[in-house]
């Protein structure tokens, strides 16, 4: 696993783990979760996927914004693939990010 920032064209910053290689496999954490949530599942599927974990926008390390809204936290996601320049990933949620 890598982690890293990854700044959005909208000159945000979001907190990333990155796993493994492959088709890309977007994960997304529950409310007042962040991306360590998911790290046992990540383990044990990055043999298989890129596995690509965000703590999501107003969550953890990534930016904070007054806009919490589920839009807001979609288009940040989409923003985030376009950043690594993935054109598409298969989405994996639990909760509010499901």
């Amino acid at each position: 696993m890598k982690t890293q920032y990854v700044c959005l064209p909208s000159g945000n910053v979001v907190f990333l783990r990155d796993y493994g290689a492959g088709e890309p496999l977007l994960i997304l954490h529950g409310l007042r979760g962040t991306g360590d949530n998911w790290h046992p599942i990540a383990e044990a599927l990055e043999g298989r996927y890129r596995i690509l974990v965000p703590d999501a926008r107003n969550h953890g390390r990534s930016f904070h914004d007054p806009d919490a809204g589920y839009p807001a936290m979609a288009d940040a996601a989409a923003a985030l693939l376009q950043a690594l320049h993935i054109r598409s990933a298969a989405v994996l949620g639990h909760s509010m990010g499901g």
